[in-house]
């Protein structure tokens, strides 16, 4: 069972940390890219959790979200994921066409 999870990377960014601490969003920006584009060991199960665990116990801010992860290049894909409610099967169904 996964208790904490780590990433340490050197950095000279750190807006959106507090004592020393990233922020909700940053983390979970973060954590999504090293898991999709640098091929982190964890499943997509397990982020969609996080995720879902982060989104039911705090309140974090949707566009600081999309924000952090435009400095990533990853805004797209964080957009979909914290609009997916409101995106109608329909339009989910035409874009998976289009994908395949």
């Amino acid at each position: 069972m996964l208790k904490d999870m780590v990433l340490l990377y050197p950095t000279n960014e750190f807006s959106y940390a507090k004592n020393g601490l990233a922020s909700f969003e940053k983390s979970f920006v973060d954590t999504y890219y090293e898991v999709t584009r640098r091929k982190y060991p964890l499943p997509l199960q397990e982020l969609a959790r996080i995720f879902m665990n982060m989104k039911r116990r705090s309140s974090f801010d949707t566009n600081r979200l999309i924000k952090i992860a435009s400095w990533r290049r990853i805004d797209y894909d964080i957009r979909y994921i914290v609009e997916r409610d409101f995106i109608s099967d329909k339009a989910i169904e035409f874009v998976t066409l289009l994908k395949g």
